[in-house]
């Protein structure tokens, strides 16, 4: 039994030696993956794959911590000081969006502080508005719409 173990050691020996002597380097290994093996790099909390030659990403620039918002409300009438319900309240500056008036006139944006153009559409008619929006709301918070 140990002889027959020391032949197939010596077979194997020799199959490495002539596999060896044909690659032409003794001390690399049979096969050689690394290339195609992933590493991982820890990208935001989570491991991204990572390839060999591959260079790593850039970490992005930090941002300035975002604006703090202002809830405001407001309201929209007529000259005569009647509710305009079902307005469209667009808001252009600092951040842009728009609002709909509800039946008593009155409409909610939430948005940075600044100065806006605000441009209220009912009827098929608009009128805009220069406000500003502060810590303590809108100003002027009573826009008046000139139906005519």
């Amino acid at each position: 039994m140990r002889i027959a173990a020391a032949a197939l050691i010596g077979l194997l020996l020799c199959s490495l030696v002539a596999v060896e002597g044909a690659s032409g380097s003794a001390s690399r290994p049979l096969v050689d993956r690394s290339d195609s093996l992933p590493s991982t790099d820890l990208e935001g909390g989570r491991a991204r794959p990572q390839h060999a030659g591959e260079e790593k990403p850039e970490k992005p620039e930090k941002k300035h911590p975002a604006e703090k918002t202002v809830k405001v409300t407001g309201s929209v009438v007529d000259r005569d000081g009647t509710p305009l319900a079902r307005a469209e309240v667009s808001f252009e500056g600092p951040q842009g969006g728009s609002a709909w008036t509800d039946s008593d006139g009155a409409f909610e944006f939430e948005g940075p502080t600044g100065d806006y153009r605000v441009t209220v559409k009912s009827g098929g008619k608009s009128q805009t508005f220069s406000a500003k929006i502060t810590k303590s709301g809108l100003e002027p918070s009573r826009l008046e719409f000139n139906k005519d």
